[in-house]
């Protein structure tokens, strides 16, 4: 697919087009206490925390496919776009770029070759190992990101002006704990 000009047809409502529930925990099982349900958390932790895990892993399993929806008028898929996030400030080696997106170099490499055909990267090779290459945002695919970016922006924006402002509060809370488990707990 090659990126010359935007998708001229009009414009659907990204919000409009993604049905997704409200994200909340789903009803548990018989026997299983649900965060939902029951606000005070058993008190063995262990259960407490396999509760919260299992509730975590399912809302941000929901929160990946919702982003995933949210094409902007390029159809750039969210693995693209988080690709070129990566190398927006600095060139990056395929490798460096497979570890932060947790997939493997043939993965990067593929969406690579995608994306220096359609002229949003380009590949060099790295000064330091002539075995490795570097791959460079180039102007065009920072325009783009930043309009695909703006797309995906504009739609959250979106769907957080349906929220009270004590879930707005709740929200960016939760954001922040999540963001400090996410850099600050060890790895398993």
């Amino acid at each position: 697919m090659t990126i010359a000009a935007p998708v001229t047809d009009p414009e659907p409502d990204p919000v409009a087009a993604v049905p997704l529930a409200v994200i909340k925990a789903p009803p548990a099982p018989s026997g299983r206490p649900s965060l939902d349900e029951d606000p005070v958390m058993p008190p063995d932790a262990d259960v407490a925390d396999k509760i919260l895990a299992e509730e975590l892993r399912k809302g941000l399993r929901d929160a990946t496919y919702l982003l995933r929806s949210m094409d902007g008028k390029y159809r750039l898929t969210a693995a693209r776009v988080s690709l070129l996030a990566l190398v927006v400030h600095a060139p990056q080696r395929v490798s460096a770029l497979a570890r932060e997106l947790a997939i493997r170099v043939p993965s990067v490499t593929e969406q690579v070759i995608c994306l220096e055909r359609d002229g949003l990267v380009d590949r060099h090779p790295d000064p330091t190992d002539s075995r490795a290459v570097l791959v460079a945002i180039t102007q065009f695919g920072k325009k783009i990101l930043e309009e695909e970016l703006e797309v995906r922006t504009r739609s959250l924006a979106h769907r957080l002006a349906g929220l009270t402002k004590e879930e707005k509060r709740s929200l960016g809370r939760g954001l922040r704990v999540l963001t400090k488990l996410i850099h600050e707990s060890p790895s398993v």
